[in-house]
């Protein structure tokens, strides 16, 4: 059994410390490293596909590299070349088979082990159900007119409190991030639903369930 480790504030309705302490296969994402120690939690799969998340963590990701995590996924772009000969970092980018899950890393990692053979999968954590309004997330904006995605940058204000994730300073004054859109990750769980013999469990509330009721 996998267990899909989000990052999500329904992660707290859980006993987190059963999870983070079973002998199943446990994957995990961006910035939830800040707990790893907190916990003793070392994840077999770290997963990182978001750019802007990426060059925000690189300098942390680099220091978790010597711990008991297996295997690091991360998205290849000109700052993570040098680790390429790294045999535990795995590097991706996106391409025509896996575009439909790239916009949800947790999806992304439901894609990427399925094709190395695994099937089933807890999900915990993975609400998809983000607060979008730039206001209520006390952020500052970035706007990048050279970007052609037009992506839009997120800074947290001093004393912000993050309402999408698990933690209240998941994201805190010292990074940045992308725009969160749940339109466009309901779409990448949709998306796996048409993997005909992938087997999802949700074990914490999601507005993704809706997609694999029988």
């Amino acid at each position: 059994m996998i267990n899909i480790i989000g990052n999500g504030p329904s992660l707290n309705t859980i006993d987190k410390t059963k999870i983070f302490n079973n002998s199943n296969i446990n994957v995990s994402y961006n910035r939830a490293y800040i707990i790893y120690q907190k916990y003793n939690f070392y994840p077999t799969y770290y997963f990182c596909i978001d750019k802007a998340v990426l060059l925000n963590c690189l300098n942390d990701i680099r220091k978790i590299l010597n711990t008991n995590i297996k295997h690091f996924v991360l998205l290849e772009c000109e700052q993570t070349l040098d680790l390429i000969d790294n045999k535990k970092v795995t590097l991706i980018k996106k391409n025509e088979n896996n575009k439909y899950y790239f916009g949800d890393v947790a999806t992304f990692s439901i894609y990427y082990l399925h094709q190395n053979g695994f099937k089933k999968f807890d999900i915990y954590g993975c609400d998809c159900n983000y607060v979008e309004d730039y206001n209520e997330l006390n952020v500052d904006i970035e706007y990048n007119d050279n970007d052609p995605a037009r992506r839009i940058i997120l800074k947290p204000k001093k004393g912000s409190k993050d309402p999408n994730h698990f933690i209240d300073s998941y994201f805190d004054e010292s990074c940045e991030y992308s725009v969160p859109r749940t339109k466009n990750h309901l779409t990448c769980w949709k998306n796996i639903n048409k993997i005909n013999d992938i087997k999802l469990i949700f074990k914490t509330k999601s507005h993704a369930e809706k997609f694999f009721i029988n």
